[in-house]
């Protein structure tokens, strides 16, 4: 595979996370037999002058394979590029509001134009990009990117290391990632910020390919760093730089504050890095700058390492801790890093300032074998990261698969007349089989439509006519014809214990919830973002059950008066329409409760808009149910047949209907950051079991085909 990487600066010298990466994939690529073009600019960093050149231009050959081509930057106005860029450092966190455009046309112009550029770049990218299997841009924010995606968007990929930040939010922004064939995450939480700030259609096209990190070698010796002894001390490490964008003076604070209350610990933070000034404090000790030496000491000592940055889409500084066995101290509020330490297992994470001290308590005052416990499972968890050789080949697949899915088998799903439940079901499969590769169609069973030499699937239920198949989905308790060996599976777990009942061993095929049908959507309008507490019904309803949903709603209003309900239009049925609106009037109520079009633009406002999810009217549909979930949004149900098999374990059910109760539920999911993190979490595991291509992999496997996977949002997406 012939590959472009693309990136606004570049050498081995360069220690920026964007920069190691770009070096450090191109030489891995080389390494998996690919052809590697670096296509950057003449600039020599992002510290120095991005209008001025200091590398000269051409292609040259570093000796290992990667082909490396210069091209001179253009004159910029960099008055005009700090203004708009001043509004979006100084931006507070609660202007970032998903689809929300965070800067006006003049200022969004100044950004983008007066970015760093290569018209040098650009032309090549237009005359040669042809030539390419496929283009990596690293990272989104710069002009290398924003200006050359378009040029080659057929064959564009795009690793942002994305955190969540004012530039992530600007529209040309988000136009690139629409246009890009596909996006490449660091880390399975750097894919899930993107996907708050995007919407779940990126998980249709996002792989996550990891960063590998290289272990830092321990010293042979003990040595000192200066006059400070790291192997006769005990310290809480900070490895990086020391500016405030990184949440360094957050840190001295919580840690000045633990000091102030445990005055005879002799617990020290050790600060090592890049700074402007010097830190001091009772405890604090500043090193700045340290040679790798001193670094592999300073990690083989430490009792943790503390990572406090909220703006990280991977950090290289808690796998490299990780490999000396020490756990790690990271910030709530950024998902990356929480995420890895959540899942891994390998540290302490906390959000506030009290949080922070008492994790600096928990360091000080645990057992050292229970420090140490936490530093083995992180040790675990940078082992199975893997190295940049596996980085490549994950890049490699998820290009390919991208580009051009394997060809997987023919596939006949048929279907009885006239059950459109089942019907739909099947339409769901066969759009999972071909996004996952497979020739797979629907038709109906015994016409003279379904296709020759192709592998059959057999829907039925208890009426159907006996229909030889390569698998059979029982529908209902009852499966018509003998199996005769091939495999049977049943769309939920209390179908499967019916037909276990009957003697039949079934497993379970989820139908296939995709969200790639919300690929590249904005929504219609921004007005339901005006800091409502935004309660959407998700549920079927008639005309009880619009009555029933109205006095939950209004049982809210009494708990937060400024809230408002979205309905979908389409889930009213019978009288449910005109009965909410005449009860709407009623209660005067115009402006709270607000019936949601048709428009796939208008629903996706709505679940955009959402706070929480709800349902009390009739039972779900399993659509329904695992959509909201796509969209991070917890879930407070009535229980029915489709809520104890989709939503039990991440949401909140209750067996019986009580408005105030229900909406003192809902009241408390809003509100409480706690709950909501966790049923948010645990919605994202639910989801993968929905997932189109985990659904097509099962049924791939029973065929005995090859597995095909194309979308990360079934992989990595939780």
């Amino acid at each position: 595979m012939k590959v472009a990487i693309v990136t606004p600066w570049y050498g081995r010298e360069l220690i920026g996370g964007a920069e190691r990466l770009a070096w450090e994939l191109a030489h891995a690529l080389v390494r998996a037999g690919s052809d590697v073009d670096v296509l950057t600019t003449c600039c020599r960093s992002f510290l120095d002058d991005w209008a001025s050149n200091y590398h000269r231009s051409g292609v040259s050959n570093d000796g290992t394979g990667v082909v490396l081509r210069r091209f001179p930057v253009d004159t910029r106005d960099r008055v005009a590029f700090n203004r708009a860029n001043t509004v979006l450092t100084t931006m507070p966190r609660i202007s970032l509001r998903g689809d929300h455009n965070v800067l006006d046309a003049v200022q969004t112009r100044a950004f983008v134009n007066e970015n760093i550029h290569s018209r040098a770049l650009q032309a090549h990218l237009s005359e040669a990009g042809s030539t390419y299997d496929a283009v990596i841009f690293v990272p989104y924010l710069y002009g290398p990117t924003l200006s050359g995606v378009p040029l080659v968007a057929d064959r564009a990929f795009l690793i942002p290391c994305v955190h969540d930040e004012a530039y992530a939010y600007i529209e040309p922004v988000r136009a690139v990632i629409d246009a890009v064939r596909g996006v490449l995450f660091n880390s399975v939480g750097e894919e899930e910020t993107a996907t708050a700030i995007y919407g779940p259609g990126l998980l249709a096209k996002s792989r996550v390919i990891g960063h590998a990190v290289e272990p830092v070698p321990p010293p042979p010796a003990p040595i000192a760093v200066g006059s400070f002894a790291p192997h006769r001390s005990r310290y809480v490490l900070y490895l990086g730089r020391q500016d405030s964008s990184k949440n360094i003076d957050f840190l001295i604070e919580a840690f000045r504050t633990f000091r102030e209350r445990r005055v005879g610990s002799s617990l020290q933070l050790v600060l090592a890095g890049p700074r402007s000034a010097a830190h001091s404090g009772d405890g604090i000790l500043d090193l700045g700058a340290v040679s790798e030496s001193a670094k592999a000491a300073l990690l083989t000592y430490a009792r943790a390492l503390a990572q406090p940055s909220i703006h990280e889409s991977f950090s290289r500084a808690i796998y490299e801790s990780w490999y000396a066995r020490r756990p790690v101290m990271v910030h709530g509020e950024c998902r990356a890093t929480s995420r890895a330490v959540e899942d891994a297992g390998g540290g302490w994470i906390g959000t506030t300032l009290e949080d922070w001290v008492r994790m600096f308590a928990a360091v000080d005052e645990s057992a050292d074998e229970a420090v140490d416990a936490l530093g083995e499972h992180g040790w675990a968890a940078a082992l199975d990261n893997g190295a940049w050789d596996v980085v490549a080949r994950r890049t490699l697949d998820a290009i390919a698969m991208r580009l051009a899915p394997p060809a997987g088998p023919r596939i006949e799903n048929l279907v009885p007349l006239g059950d459109a439940g089942i019907a739909r079901y099947a339409q769901s499969l066969t759009e999972a089989l071909n996004a996952s590769g497979a020739d797979a169609a629907v038709s109906i069973a015994g016409s003279a439509h379904a296709r020759p030499n192709a592998r059959t699937i057999a829907h039925v239920n208890g009426a159907s006519a006996p229909v030889p198949a390569d698998i059979y989905v029982a529908h209902d308790g009852e499966l018509p014809a003998p199996a005769q060996g091939r495999p049977v599976f049943a769309p939920s777990h209390g179908i499967a214990a019916q037909l276990e009942e009957a003697g039949i061993v079934a497993r379970v095929l989820h139908e296939a919830v995709s969200p790639a049908q919300w690929q590249g959507l904005r929504p219609a309008h921004e007005r339901w973002l005006d800091g409502k507490d935004v309660l959407l019904s998700i549920a079927p309803l008639g005309a009880d059950e619009a009555r029933r949903l109205l006095d939950t709603f209004v049982a809210y209003l009494g708990f937060v008066r400024d809230a408002r309900l979205l309905v979908f239009s389409e889930d009213c049925e019978g009288d449910a329409y005109e009965t909410l609106l005449r009860e709407r009037a009623e209660l005067d109520l115009h402006n709270e409760v607000v019936i949601v079009g048709d428009a796939p633009a208008e629903r996706y406002a709505a679940y955009r808009a959402a706070a929480v999810a709800l349902a009390v009217g009739r039972p779900l549909s399993v659509a329904s149910a695992v959509t909201p979930l796509w969209f991070d949004l917890p879930i407070v149900a009535l229980g029915d047949v489709t809520v104890m098999e989709t939503i039990e374990a991440c949401g909140i059910v209750a067996d019986t209907f009580d408005a105030r109760r229900m909406a003192a539920l809902v009241r408390i999911v809003a509100s409480d950051a706690r709950i909501r993190a966790a049923m948010v979490g645990e919605g994202r595991r639910v989801r993968m079991r929905y997932a189109p291509s985990v659904v097509a992999t099962v049924v791939l496997e029973a065929l005995g085909e090859p597995r095909h996977t194309t979308q990360t949002a079934d992989v990595g997406g939780g």
